[in-house]
């Protein structure tokens, strides 16, 4: 039996699935504003599998059971035609063979294999013991945010490094009051006026904790604030009990992959993407 999610902080998923760990900054950018967007398979009470449409990201989250995924894809399917978007993106992780096949199979297709700007992701895990924090540069403060203060300008900085209106002042008033959330692994980097310039915020589960996002100012990046961001989260998370930490960048280009490399990830596989529908023109 499939139903909308109501509790989504009970959704059953591995941690070391795809989104399990950072599924709170996920729901809370209004993927669950409306209920028919979101399906749960529960069988005698227990809830074997979910999905969630993601508009901010085109994406359709799924978790649980792998055998249900037929079931799944077909709900989307029906779903899909309400949403007016021209294509939706389902992932997939390098050994979960199955999933591709199905994906596959209902018409999903594998961007990593289109011959024009091919898309896929990078799964890519810290295991490191001992952390060495690198100090910012000259000039640049490294601390929490200053909560709901200090939301607005988190939201014009997190637009302005990644160009997109899809951060929103709502969705990040609402990963502060998500009970997963940790206000000490939600990191910004700031000037010695006062502006906001950086941000890295980590999630966690259990042992496993998870970095999204992170970004720097066009004005100031290839200064090292990345690099004290990164290791300033990670130093936090090891505190809070964490044994690894995931990040999930686009791997299409060497960059990003080549930064978290820099500072002790190791790819653990590759993340690919499915498509639904056409590309938008």
């Amino acid at each position: 039996m499939n139903q909308p999610i109501q509790h989504p902080h009970l959704l059953p998923c591995k941690t070391e699935a795809i989104h399990a760990i950072d599924l709170p900054y996920r729901i809370t950018s209004g993927a669950l504003d409306a209920a028919e967007n979101t399906s749960q398979w529960v069988d005698n009470g227990i809830v074997r599998a979910w999905a969630i449409f993601q508009p901010v990201f085109w994406t359709i989250d799924i978790g649980g059971d792998e055998t249900l995924i037929p079931q799944v894809l077909e709900w989307a399917e029906q779903r899909i035609p309400h949403l007016g978007r021209p294509c939706w993106f389902v992932e997939a992780l390098d050994k979960d063979t199955s999933r591709q096949v199905l994906l596959a199979d209902a018409g999903y297709v594998p961007q990593t294999e289109v011959p024009v700007n091919p898309w896929f992701k990078a799964r890519m895990v810290y295991r490191g013991k001992t952390l060495s924090v690198a100090p910012p540069p000259r000039g640049i403060t490294i601390r929490p945010l200053h909560g709901m203060k200090e939301v607005e300008a988190y939201v014009a900085l997190h637009r302005a490094v990644f160009q997109t209106e899809s951060m929103t002042v709502p969705w990040r008033q609402a990963t502060l009051q998500h009970p997963a959330y940790h206000p000490e692994l939600d990191l910004v980097a700031h000037t010695s006026e006062g502006e906001l310039v950086g941000f890295c915020i980590g999630w966690l589960s259990g042992d496993y904790g998870l970095l999204e996002p992170l970004g720097i100012h066009e004005s100031h990046r290839h200064q090292g604030i990345a690099t004290a961001l990164t290791t300033e989260l990670l130093n936090r998370m090891w505190t809070l009990g964490a044994k690894q930490c995931f990040v999930e960048p686009d791997a299409e280009t060497k960059s990003p992959v080549g930064f978290y490399q820099s500072v002790g990830f190791e790819i653990e596989q590759y993340i690919h993407l499915f498509r639904k529908g056409e590309l938008p023109s």
